[in-house]
């Protein structure tokens, strides 16, 4: 028997029709391919007498759905005006209010995934008294980085206008000079730092060690 998977209208229709047929549980069962047990437990459920109708069975089941999982934490009152006032009058990061909570052995403990969660959902929105509205813009780092799979990150890399195969055809053949290629060499301690200048058509590689103050100054290279 594979993984049980929730009973779908087409199969509760196959119920309706093959029980009015006069066929067993099991017959049913077999049919559709889900256990006796199941089959019982939804006509025990879903049956007004002996009437079972597949599209009030699929209303309860909609209900009975909507209604479990886990009740989020900031659906209580209390623990919601505790998290805004921190978070909204105070400006802590979830990080300072869920430790806090924690460490005053507050009644009710929050996860910082949970206020995150919060915030992107747009629970604390329009709750601050000046700036943007939107309280994900409060954050210190924007909480953890959503970003889709194509996304490159560009903060701290330095940006090749020119590449290696937009350079003239005169430098790949070689025939005219002053057509240098720079590249550095950095040191095993990181603070050496060695400008490299080729000209293959001279043949000439010229080396310059720059200064502390020039490698400072010297992110273009």
């Amino acid at each position: 028997m594979d993984h049980y998977k929730h009973i779908t209208i087409d199969e509760r229709e196959t119920i309706f029709l093959m029980r009015n047929h006069g066929n067993s549980l099991r017959e049913i069962a077999s049919h559709i391919k889900k256990s006796y047990s199941t089959i019982s437990r939804e006509l025990s459920r879903n049956s007004t007498g002996k009437s079972y109708s597949p599209s009030k069975a699929q209303e309860k089941y909609k209900q009975r759905k909507g209604n479990c999982g886990r009740v989020s934490l900031l659906s209580n009152p209390q623990v919601f005006e505790v998290v805004r006032e921190h978070f909204c009058e105070d400006l802590w990061s979830p990080e300072e209010i869920s430790n806090r909570l924690a460490v005053e052995k507050y009644p009710v403990q929050i996860s910082t995934t949970t206020i995150y969660r919060g915030i992107f959902n747009g629970l604390f929105d329009n709750l601050f008294k000046s700036g943007s509205s939107s309280a994900v813009r409060h954050l210190r780092h924007h909480g953890k980085s959503r970003h889709n799979k194509a996304y490159q990150e560009k903060r701290g890399k330095i940006p090749i206008p020119n590449k290696i195969h937009d350079r003239p055809r005169e430098a790949d053949n070689r025939v005219e000079i002053g057509h240098w290629e720079g590249d550095t060499v950095l040191g095993k301690s990181g603070k050496a730092c060695v400008v490299t200048l080729v000209d293959e058509n001279l043949v000439t590689c010229l080396l310059v060690k720059l200064l502390k103050e020039l490698q400072k100054q010297s992110r273009i290279l």
